[in-house]
């Protein structure tokens, strides 16, 4: 069984793909025509849920050997309708020639004969063409517009006509594309179509179809001019409204195109347009008619025939917009009335009606300039003898009197009262009545009473007859482009028609239009502007400037500020406090403008004072001299007053934007408070100068023992209470500054006790300078050198020394100022003091034992070493600490033993 159904497969696949047919129709036949197939077409069944079955049979030929034509019997197309479509066959050759199977792959005939032109105007549109359902299931229609594809609805959904079926057209305009099944067709809307066209006022209507809907699409020839896009007022499917001023008279071809589908042209006449003509005495002569199209467009060529009532008028002169012709004398007397005026040029004559009278007032205009208007015409009279009446919007006559007229009576002037906002106007002139014109007032708009903050608020309208047609207004705010629109609700109306109020959402901005409609009147724009922004408070913060005020809106790239004749763009605006960054030449100005949106604050400007921001500042040396403060917004032409401390810095100089230069006032020390005054205003500044410290160069020399006047010359000196001068600990006392290179101070004796250590001769010691705080140190003082005498006897280094005895002028010496005596008799050794363990000073210096006849000083050097401390001796002796537990009496002896060394000059107990 296997076996059997695989060779029935591989049959059945050797049948399927030996079908090639090609489709066609002739008349109402199918033709299909087969090559190298191997069975002929013999019927095709259609089947659909919504429909009856259609068996299509076919009578085949042969073609060939292996080819064959089949055509089908007259068909119905109307219902050739399937979703389904089975093809069936019989083999052309063998034995099973009666059989019937099924052949795949035969192609259905395509859709053909299309159309579909939907208005462009939404709603049902009728499709139709042939096979739309053969081998569809149609539900909807699918249309490209646009490069979007639209799925049209069927109307009804399922039609029972297989060459057409309506759907639900969207509307649309220009081409488009249907597809169906696998063929495409590109088709187009319905083409635009002139019905009628009527003018008034140079306002042109066209009635029709399928002019859409987008003024955009739209393009209106007349002649060969194409107009303006400007000139198109509204379009819909079925009327457009443009504006168009023809100049002449004539005839010319006119056409629509919407969206590149053209119409076909139609003729529009351009008639004269008499609109006025001044009325003259009965005795007849020139009167002039104004209007348009007073002339032909076939120039010399035109012909121009004018008739007034059975009077013709003959031509003077002619432009395109007035005549003036002679009119005879009138034959009745008191003048003719009523009578018609014609004008025909080149055959075409005029369709306004225009009347003429002999010596009759003619109100031709009426001027309004606020709440004076002007009557111009003819024959109106003066004002003592003419009369104005006026029947206003409520019904009710109201009679004026002229305030001004002219001597030719060609003109009245009269004021209108406020509560009159519309109505017609009629001259009276002794026994004659003028026409009677309509007017209506526009309103006389003053400069609006409130204007709104830029948060918000009431916005005010005054004026006069504000209220024409007695409705209430509304008003819109135009477009701005902003991202907010700006809106004015609630609109209020006054009684009398002389304000007009609304609440104004926020906003910014200036010359923007604000739109007031009354009901269906022609709409008034009315030019406005926020609140510019005022009480503006600048604050300085280094190199930022801080404006906080009135109306600076909500959005900082809107705010600039103008400041010494450059923009500055906000950097941020919070809480009506606007952020500049200011430019590194930023001046002060006293007439800055903040701008916001294009609204300029106060023309005058207001005051702006940049006070400079100080960074730092140079030193200076002690007497004086050029220091710079180095910061930003140094104005040349500002006045500045510096301070350090109590003293002026001297010979100010701006010498740029960032750098003030002035002459220091000689002083000392550091952190000295430095104070700066700019055009009398303070600025706040954190600042000190530091002198220059000292230095010492050279000193004098003294006597170590003795002391002295010491002179140093070194940089920086200056009085100041504070000064102090040491040499080894030693207070160097009475300081004299004689200028800033050079003081002397004075070093008193030194007091020897045993524990007076002095420092060697031959080393330098550390002196340390202080003036007014700042320190010099350094190793660089120099004693004078030890005083030479001559040598004491050698003395017996036998233990059997005797006492020594002093008398009573050899007392012990207790002040450093008591006058030594030398004796060579007496032998006063010098001690030799424990050497000071704590002492960390660069050099210490023993103490000395004056000895009358001895003036050389011994000078041990102390070297610490943690806690050992060792004196050394000229002689190269060592001693140790443990020469604390001697006696005095052995320290005597050991000074005895030094005798032929140094020369002793006194001893101290």
């Amino acid at each position: 069984m296997k076996i059997l159904f695989i060779l029935l497969v591989i049959i059945s696949f050797f049948n399927l793909i030996n079908a090639g047919f090609d489709v066609s129709v002739e008349g109402k036949k199918l033709v299909y025509v087969g090559t190298k197939v191997d069975k002929f077409l013999s019927s095709i069944i259609l089947t659909d849920k919504s429909c009856p079955t259609v068996k299509i049979l076919f009578t085949c030929i042969r073609k060939g050997k292996d080819g064959c034509i089949c055509k089908s019997n007259d068909l119905d197309f109307t219902k050739l309708i399937g979703s389904t479509v089975t093809f069936n066959g019989k083999y052309m050759d063998g034995k099973d020639t009666n059989t019937q199977h099924q052949i795949i792959g035969v192609p259905i005939p395509p859709p053909r004969d299309l159309k579909f032109t939907p208005s462009t105007e939404a709603g049902l549109s009728l499709v139709s063409g042939n096979f739309l359902r053969f081998g569809y299931d149609v539900k909807t229609l699918n249309v490209i517009i646009g490069g979007k594809t639209k799925k049209l609805n069927l109307d009804p959904p399922i039609p029972k006509d297989a060459t057409k079926f309506n759907v639900q057209n969207l509307g649309g305009s220009g081409s488009f594309i249907v597809q169906l099944g696998s063929s495409t067709f590109k088709l187009n809307f319905a083409f635009p179509s002139i019905n009628k066209i009527e003018s008034s006022n140079g306002q042109f209507k066209i009635t029709g179809s399928n002019f859409y809907t987008d003024k955009k699409l739209i393009k209106i020839g007349i002649g060969s001019e194409v107009l303006a896009p400007s000139s198109i007022l509204s379009v819909n499917n079925g009327l457009l409204v443009f504006n168009y001023e023809p100049k002449l008279t004539q005839t010319s071809s006119i056409r629509v195109e919407v969206d590149g589908l053209s119409s076909s042209l139609s003729q529009l006449k351009f008639p004269p347009v008499p609109l006025s003509i001044n009325s003259i005495p009965e005795i007849g002569g020139d009167v002039t008619i104004t209007g348009k199209c007073l002339k032909g467009a076939l120039g010399d060529k035109s012909k121009t025939s004018i008739s007034i009532g059975s009077y013709t008028c003959e031509i003077i002169s002619q432009t395109s917009n007035e005549i003036v012709c002679k009119l005879p004398p009138s034959t009745e007397n008191g003048g003719s009335k009523k009578l018609m005026v014609s004008i025909n040029i080149d055959g075409i004559p005029n369709t306004n009606v225009l009347q003429y009278s002999y010596g009759i007032p003619k109100i031709l205009n009426i001027k309004q300039n606020e709440t004076t208007f002007t009557i111009e015409g003819t024959s109106l009279g003066l004002k003592d003898v003419s009369r104005i009446t006026i029947t206003d919007q409520n019904k009710e006559e109201n009679t004026i009197t002229p305030t001004e007229d002219d001597e030719g009576q060609k003109s009245l002037v009269f004021t209108l009262p406020s509560k009159i906002f519309s109505g017609n106007i009629v001259v009276t002139h002794d026994e004659d009545i003028s026409n009677k014109l309509d007017f209506t007032t526009n309103p006389v708009l003053t400069e609006p009473l409130t204007l709104a903050p830029t948060e918000g608020g009431l916005f005010e309208i005054s004026g006069f007859y504000l209220n024409p047609s007695g409705i209430k207004p509304t008003i819109q705010i135009e477009n701005t482009g902003k991202t907010e629109p700006i809106e004015c609700t609630d609109a209020t109306l006054a009684i009398d028609g002389s304000k007009l109020s609304c609440t104004l959402s926020s906003g910014t901005g200036n010359k923007m239009v604000a739109v007031v409609t009354f009901g269906s009147n022609q709409p008034y724009r009315i030019v406005f502007s926020y609140q510019p922004p005022f009480e503006l408070e600048p604050i300085q913060k280094e190199n930022i400037l801080e404006i906080k005020g009135r109306n600076l809106g909500s959005d900082a790239s809107l705010v600039e500020l103008t400041l010494n004749n450059g923009s500055i763009k906000a950097d941020s605006l919070d809480n009506s406090v606007a952020s500049f960054t200011l430019p590194e030449n930023a001046k002060s100005d006293n007439k800055a403008i903040i701008v916001v949106d294009g609204l300029s604050s106060d023309p005058n400007g207001f005051k702006i004072q940049i006070l400079p921001v100080c960074k730092s500042i140079s030193s200076t040396n002690t007497d004086g001299g050029s220091v710079s403060i180095i910061g930003s917004y140094f104005d040349s032409k500002s006045t500045a007053i510096v301070m350090i401390g109590e003293k002026s810095c001297e010979s100010v100089i701006i010498s740029s934007s960032t750098t003030l230069e002035c002459i220091a006032p000689k002083g000392s020390g550091t952190n000295n408070p430095i104070s700066l005054t700019i055009d009398d205003v303070q600025v706040p500044l954190q600042l000190t100068l530091s002198y220059n410290p000292p230095t010492i160069v050279s000193t004098s020399r003294v006597d170590q023992i003795k002391g002295g006047n010491v002179t140093i010359i070194g940089t920086n000196f200056a009085e100041n209470e504070s000064n102090s001068v040491t040499i080894d600990s030693r207070n160097c006392n009475n300081i004299v500054v004689i200028d800033s290179n050079k003081l002397e101070c004075s070093l008193e004796p030194l007091i020897v006790t045993k524990d007076t250590i002095t420092s060697d001769p031959d080393s330098k010691s550390f002196i340390n300078l202080t003036i007014n705080g700042q320190s010099f140190g350094d190793s660089i003082f120099e004693w004078n050198p030890p005083e030479t005498e001559t040598p004491l006897p050698t003395i017996s280094s036998s233990p059997n020394l005797p006492s020594p005895s002093w008398s009573s002028s050899q007392s012990i010496s207790q002040s450093p100022s008591s006058p030594s005596t030398k004796s060579n008799s007496t032998l006063k050794p010098k001690l030799t003091p424990i050497p000071n363990l704590n002492s960390n000073n660069k050099t210490n210096t023993n103490n000395n034992n004056n000895n009358n006849n001895n003036n050389n000083n011994n000078n041990n050097n102390n070297n610490n070493n943690n806690n050992n401390n060792t004196t050394t001796t000229n002689n190269g002796i060592n001693n140790n600490n443990d020469e604390n537990n001697h006696s005095d009496g052995f320290k005597i002896c050991q000074s005895i033993k030094k005798v032929e060394k140094y020369k002793i000059k006194s001893v101290s107990y």
